[in-house]
């Protein structure tokens, strides 16, 4: 017997030392996160909904990182955009990223593509971009990130689950770069709509709207409303998206359909939506990937994929419905009331 225990201790201690060995090379992807720096331009203001989820994103999947932000404000301030970028490049030079990820469109066009693409070895992470990645040059040297994909396809599916007599459809729009930029996704992915688009209507005022809602020419049985924040009242005064919504939805008869949260919170009736906090998440997992010696040449550009459907049960009964139990299960429902 003793001549089979000591190669059985040998075996044990070269196991143990296996297993130590193994450890720091474990610990080691945590530590690639730990004591980093990194700079976040947003391209908004500071409580711009979407860009606080993509915050909280980022900062449960960078947790151990030094993280300083800069808002750029330009939905309030779009003039203010290239001093505002002045001013990130300012903060780059003195804080010394180790990466930088920068969220929106304005925040590449107007600070990663003039200061940072292909002009530093600085990896730059982009997120919550709703053109497509060549609009701006990306992929480049030092740029990879995450496209926003809203979900106008499955948005159009869950509203013929809910009316399933749903077979033309509209969409109503203020005309502005983002709407621009949606309605670019929806071209191309319309042949693969399970309803017809018959129209598209930019409006810029609420008589505009009115129009719209009351001309002959919709004939469709559903409206696809694309963010109306901004529409301007008989006095020229920009008012708020939820009252524009809760306009449309007290005057037209019809379902409306959504992508945005806030649309259906508002009194859209229902709509699959993005999960900004996504955004962030898939964000900080390339970033993490590259930390760990993955070349930002070979980390693709990549886009969402998940979304909750949501289902706005005062709209409902004002239309009279009931929903099937395919529509309500998996379903977040809104019990909100519409703006009048």
């Amino acid at each position: 017997m003793k001549r089979y225990i000591r190669p059985l201790l040998i075996s044990l201690v070269a196991a143990v030392m296996l297993v130590n060995l193994s450890l720091p090379a474990v610990a080691s992807h945590a530590d690639k996160v730990v004591g980093k720096k990194v700079l976040v331009v947003m391209s908004y203001h500071q409580g711009s909904e979407g860009e606080q989820k993509i915050k909280e994103g980022l900062e449960s999947s960078l947790a151990g990182a030094r993280i300083k932000y800069l808002w750029m404000n330009t939905k309030k301030d779009l003039a203010g955009g290239e001093a505002k970028a002045a001013e990130a490049f300012r903060l780059y030079q003195e804080f010394r990223p180790d990466a930088v990820i920068a969220a929106d469109d304005n925040a590449q066009s107007l600070f990663v593509v003039p200061y940072l693409k292909d002009k530093v070895d600085t990896p730059v992470i982009f997120c919550g971009v709703n053109d497509e990645a060549t609009a701006y040059g990306f992929p480049a040297t030092n740029v990879t990130g995450v496209l926003e994909k809203k979900h106008y396809r499955e948005s159009i599916g869950f509203a013929r689950i809910i009316v399933p007599t749903i077979e033309k459809i509209a969409f109503v729009y203020k005309d502005n770069p983002t709407n621009r930029k949606n309605l670019a996704q929806i071209e191309k992915e319309k042949d693969s709509y399970s309803a017809e688009i018959a129209g598209k209507y930019p409006v810029s005022s609420m008589l505009e709207l009115e129009k719209v809602l009351s001309g002959p020419g919709l004939q469709v049985d559903a409206l696809f409303l694309l963010n109306l924040a901004g529409v301007v009242d008989q006095k020229g005064l920009k008012l708020e998206g939820a009252d524009v919504v809760g306009f449309v939805v007290n005057n037209y008869a019809k379902p409306t359909i959504g992508a945005s949260g806030w649309e259906i919170r508002a009194g859209v009736l229902c709509g699959v939506i993005k999960d900004d906090m996504e955004q962030g998440t898939l964000a900080a997992r390339l970033l993490k990937k590259i930390w760990q010696g993955r070349a930002v040449a070979d980390s693709p550009v990549t886009w969402n994929k998940n979304g909750p459907r949501l289902l706005n049960l005062t709209t409902l009964k004002k239309l009279g419905m009931k929903p099937s139990p395919e529509a309500i299960i998996g379903t977040e429902l809104i019990t909100v009331e519409v703006k009048h």
